[in-house]
């Protein structure tokens, strides 16, 4: 299952989400950085940054 963690990019930070696309971690991603972060954007700069961030992980049994 996709998944984004922030502190991946380096930066202090908590927030991590998980969903059933990568699409779908990509904007909720996308919106934490917007409204969470300093000078955060939607640059193609940070759109690749969250997009090498992203892992897929399968759940433990």
């Amino acid at each position: 299952m996709p998944n984004f963690k922030c502190r991946n990019t380096g930066k202090k930070c908590r927030f991590e989400v998980e969903a059933d696309t990568e699409d779908q971690v990509m904007t909720a991603a996308l919106e934490h950085v917007e409204n969470e972060h300093e000078n955060g954007s939607a640059s193609p700069e940070t759109i690749k940054e969250i997009r090498k961030a992203i892992r897929n992980e399968r759940p433990q049994r």
